[in-house]
């Protein structure tokens, strides 16, 4: 059985799931950019990343955040978000509805510029 880490082992259709969170990840920071410019000062650009992160569905949630991460890499190694650093904050959310409401306190809490969670 080959490694889930490997690409060659997942299906056709689930290879370019990074890719495609990474261009999600950027089109919706650059979404954002102009209402966030507009917005009270800031130490840094969060990023909020509510997924399951423990448990069944933490593949999902890290291959996001990893995705989310490098675009957040790169925009750092641009110079940021006018000029802040674009940080992102891991929430877990667990995928079940107890734990998905404290995740929701804990990503008012940190007013991020940008929200990268499912459905």
């Amino acid at each position: 059985m080959r490694s889930t880490s490997d690409p060659a082992a997942l299906p056709q259709g689930r290879r370019g799931i990074g890719f495609c969170c990474f261009a999600l990840a950027c089109a919706g920071l650059a979404l954002v950019l102009a209402v966030y410019a507009a917005d009270e000062a800031r130490a840094d650009a969060v990023i909020a990343v509510p997924y399951p992160f423990e448990g069944p569905h933490a593949v999902v949630g890290r291959r996001i955040a990893l995705a989310v991460e490098q675009a957040a890499r790169d925009l750092n190694a641009r110079g940021g978000v006018t000029g802040e650093k674009v940080v992102v904050r891991r929430i877990d959310d667990g995928c079940n509805g107890a734990a998905a409401a404290a995740a929701s306190t804990a990503v008012v809490a940190e007013r991020p510029a940008l929200i990268v969670g499912h459905p």
